[in-house]
């Protein structure tokens, strides 16, 4: 997209990880396209996580130009209570600041005019369906790719059909965020591979995890050929993602890695599985799943 010098920019706050940046990225892409201006992030809060917050790193490195960063800014304790209330209560906002209210698709992002900051975890497809397939494609062309990611590659195409199992542990495990987002456990992921293996019983299962020893330990009474994914040290996380998408069909976890594994797949044509609901805390989750993805009842711990 070319950057016009005249139109002031669209402004995106980049939070969260891996998955949750895309989702911000993705939303504030087409948002610029729509009204014609140039991008800027800001990655303040990357840089000054609050307490008890996971710290983060901009993951978006191999997609965001350096000019389009803006200079970190200090975010005080009662700046950020001040953006949550505003969050969850649907305070008034400035003209110039966009805030999403809830987790659901927010309709008003259709009048954000250039200029305009946009503060949210926008995490639908229907925010960018209107870019979807140039975004698919920028993002297929622009991800890294390491010696390991291609040599992992070159393997699994030798897999013939093989289905991508996500398990997400990590910071998931906290109490905190376990109360939160849930914890999958060993009987919604048994379901789940006996309904993708109804469309190939023989198909390899290609088990993606932050924690492969959880993973293995909660797939122990699966019978099946199965590929445990084991990123290099060096490798990035989006190369995970890269490969996620090159499956013949996707069992999701309640994570926007996944999830981007799924749509980078292309919805229209991979199938895939997600949980249902999303979140164990009680959340309006319905503009998360993309049409064409099949649910299946989440069982959390």
């Amino acid at each position: 997209m070319s950057e016009r010098a005249d139109v002031e920019p669209i402004t995106a706050e980049i939070v969260g990880g891996l998955g949750n940046q895309l989702f911000i990225y993705a939303c504030a892409r087409a948002v610029a396209t729509r009204v014609n201006s140039p991008l800027r992030f800001d990655v303040s809060l990357l840089a000054q996580p609050a307490a008890g917050e996971t710290p983060r790193l901009l993951a978006l490195d191999w997609l965001i130009e350096a000019d389009q960063i803006l200079p970190v800014t200090a975010r005080t304790p009662s700046s950020r209570l001040i953006a949550k209330l505003k969050r969850s209560l649907a305070l008034p906002e400035s003209a110039q600041n966009f805030r999403e209210r809830g987790f659901g698709y927010d309709a008003r992002i259709r009048q954000v005019k250039a200029g305009t900051r946009l503060f949210g975890y926008f995490q639908s497809w229907r925010y960018f369906d209107d870019i979807a397939s140039p975004l698919r494609a920028e993002l297929l062309a622009k991800a890294p790719r390491s010696d390991w990611g291609r040599a992992e590659e070159s393997l699994l195409a030798g897999l013939g059909d093989w289905t991508a199992v996500h398990i997400r542990r990590g910071d998931y495990t906290k109490p905190v965020n376990a109360d939160h987002h849930g914890l999958l456990d060993a009987d919604y992921y048994e379901r789940a591979i006996e309904q993708m293996r109804t469309r190939n019983a023989s198909s390899t299962l290609v088990i993606f995890s932050d924690d492969p020893s959880a993973a293995q330990s909660l797939l122990a009474h699966v019978d099946a050929r199965m590929h445990f994914v084991e990123p290099a040290d060096t490798s990035h996380a989006m190369e995970s993602v890269l490969l996620m998408s090159k499956a013949s069909a996707v069992v999701m976890a309640n994570s926007s890695f996944s999830w981007w594994g799924a749509w980078l797949a292309d919805p229209t044509s991979t199938p895939a599985l997600a949980p249902t609901p999303w979140f164990k805390q009680a959340l309006s989750d319905a503009d998360i799943y993309y049409p064409s993805w099949s649910l299946l009842d989440s069982r959390f711990r």
